[in-house]
């Protein structure tokens, strides 16, 4: 005869309600419309936007009789508005445009074609919609005589230098905006369009071109030079230097800041390479602070062939911005290039460069945005990149994603971004959520060892605009650089051609359904439920997330020898056995367990012999031989 001690189960078979499951964070969606009964039609968003939960979308809808549209969503519901301006005859639309919330209030801007037979314009237009319904404006007169031996020049919008990067809608305020564009002054003058927009005071509004010209003056019989005037072509056959817009935002005074492509005219005047980058700081009032110029020294053995050094800028406060570019260096072809300036010192503060390199792809930033105390960008175009580098010091973590190639991203609540990505094999957009950990649909980006950048070995002149070089003097001709800026026309309200029979629709490309596992008991330690696919290994793992339509097996099970044994599932599970789930839908399911059966014990002993509740106890028995 021995004696044997044990913990007694006195936990009794709970059948616990299942607890509620939200969504997972993580999809990805087709944005698709339809005209009325006929086939699918590409929708291509060329801005987006979030607020509160929501998601703005905004772009063109391909079809021979093109629409621009407007949609709302928050990754099941779909709300949306397609329209054109109508005014003459519509020719076409533009497929780059921007759209933005601001105080509870949408903007939606492009510039359009229009015209008859091949005298095409292109204009401005925008589209604001408040509490009190929807306003289209538009550019009514962008050609007319601005004087000088510019005579009657059309100011066009440059729709074929674009690019689904860029935006065009840059928030000055929670009642003000700006729209910047490309432009050009017929028939070659190559500067860039602003309108400021103030919903609360109107008279504040303002649109300018603005354009970097030489201004010539000629001298007759040795007399004073008298005649000044720009002009557009040198006479050697030379070219103006020309800005290239790029990227824009605003400082803590919603002043703007333009950042892009600068072709420097003559540039082996002053030893540099003709192509460079610049920043136009511009007040809210439409004055030009400065226009600097960014050079790579002729000797140097990086250029900015096929790509730029300034593609992304983003404001850091206290004076500070920080620009995502490329470079190319002659030995290994195209680095990512990272950049602070001062723009009240005007001094380049640090200079980094990507540790990676690539002859085939030139680097290609789709976002940046501060978020929180860091700075989130995403890169790429073969391997992609998402970065977060600290705006101090500029040391970065950094995670490759493999095929997430995106167009735009914007934040999306606290730890996610929203993305859009267009999806040629199904000619629509692609709308995906992504964390800022790099988690996304089915998938993660993989964190990578030490940091993305190092110090850079390239240098970079900064030049003012009043030093850049110009045209040859002659004895009785003189040139020098003057800041170029005209507003062309006014803008007016016009109406809108809204498509009453355009609907927009959400398609699941991929979707994550969450499972959630309960045992019962829940203190459980002796017993485990897992699946066949290693997500779940409960209780340490209760909880993971499956691509729709998943098979997913749940096994209970409980260590041998012990004193519990498997009894039934409940939940969207029942029965003994194992558990099969189709994850087409969010899933809880509870593992209940009891005592396994023992003999009645003999001389049965509690110690101690009172308790309070929640107290374990221990019971000793004789044990009968045989």
């Amino acid at each position: 005869m021995f004696r044997r001690i044990f913990l007694f189960c006195l936990l009794a078979v709970l059948f616990l309600p299942a607890a509620s499951w939200a969504e997972s964070p993580y999809w990805t969606k087709w944005l698709s419309s339809k005209k009325g009964e006929r086939r699918t039609l590409r929708a291509i968003a060329g801005g987006i936007d979030v607020d509160n939960g929501s998601i703005l979308l905004g772009g063109r809808i391909y079809d021979s009789d093109p629409y621009w549209f407007l949609v709302r969503t928050d990754g099941k519901y779909v709300n949306g508005f397609a329209f054109r301006p109508k005014i003459q005859d519509i020719w076409d639309i533009s497929v780059n445009s921007d759209a933005k919330f601001i105080d509870n209030a949408t903007i939606f801007a492009s510039a359009f074609r229009y015209g008859s037979n091949v005298n095409l314009i292109h204009t401005p237009f925008i589209l604001i919609e408040d509490d009190t319904g929807f306003a289209g404006y538009s550019l009514n007169n962008s050609c007319q005589c601005v004087g000088g031996s510019l005579g009657c020049s059309c100011l066009n919008f440059d729709f074929y230098n674009l690019g689904n990067e860029k935006e065009y809608i840059i928030l000055a305020g929670s009642k003000s905006f700006y729209f910047v564009y490309p432009a050009y002054l017929q028939p070659g003058t190559r500067g860039i369009y602003v309108s400021y927009f103030d919903l609360e005071d109107p008279s504040n509004n303002w649109h300018k071109f603005f354009a970097s010209l030489y201004e010539k003056r000629v001298c007759v019989r040795n007399q004073d030079c008298q005649d000044i005037f720009p002009f557009y072509f040198p006479p050697d056959g030379g070219k103006n230097h020309r800005p290239d817009f790029i990227s824009a935002t605003v400082d803590e005074n919603g002043n703007l800041i333009i950042a892009g492509e600068f072709h420097i005219a003559y540039a082996n005047k002053i030893n540099v390479k003709n192509k460079g980058a610049f920043i136009w700081y511009i007040s809210r009032t439409g004055e030009t602070k400065w226009l600097k110029i960014f050079a790579v020294p002729e000797n140097s053995n990086y250029s900015l062939d096929w790509t730029e050094i300034f593609k992304k800028i983003v404001y850091l406060g206290n004076g500070r911005v920080a620009i995502l570019g490329g470079i190319k260096r002659s030995d290994d072809g195209y680095h990512y290039t990272l950049i602070t300036f001062n723009l009240n010192s005007l001094e380049i503060e640090n200079q980094k460069m990507s540790i990676l390199s690539t002859s085939s792809h030139y680097p290609s930033v789709k976002g940046v945005s501060l978020i929180g105390e860091k700075i989130v960008s995403f890169i790429g175009v073969g391997d992609n990149f998402l970065l977060h580098i600290d705006p101090e010091n500029l040391t970065t973590a950094w995670y490759k994603c493999g095929w997430l190639n995106l167009i735009e991203f914007v934040p999306f609540f606290e730890d996610f971004l929203v993305a859009v990505k267009f999806d040629s094999f199904n000619y629509s957009q692609l709308v995906a959520t992504i964390g800022l950990d790099g988690t996304y649909c089915r998938g993660v980006c993989e964190r990578q060892e030490g940091d993305f950048f190092t110090d850079a070995d390239f240098s970079l002149t900064v030049i003012d605009y009043q030093d850049l070089p110009l045209p040859e003097n002659t004895e009785t001709t003189s040139y020098r650089i003057r800041l170029f800026e005209f507003s062309p026309g006014e803008y007016e309200e016009i109406d809108l051609d809204v498509c009453e029979d355009c609907t927009f629709f959400l398609k699941t490309s991929c979707a994550e359904y969450g499972l959630g596992v309960s045992l019962d008991p829940p203190t459980l330690s002796s017993c485990r439920v897992t699946d066949n696919l290693g997500e779940i290994s409960c209780p340490e793992n209760c909880e993971a997330y499956y691509g729709e339509n998943t098979s997913v097996s749940l096994f209970a099970s409980c260590e041998e020898g012990g004193d519990f044994e498997f009894l039934a599932w409940s939940g969207d599970c029942e029965g003994d056995g194992a558990c099969y789930l189709t994850m087409d839908e969010d899933h809880e399911v509870t593992a209940h367990f009891r005592c396994k059966e023992i003999e009645a014990p003999q001389n049965l002993t509690a110690t101690p012999s009172s308790l309070e509740a929640g107290e374990t106890f221990v019971l000793s028995w004789d044990e009968v031989e045989g």
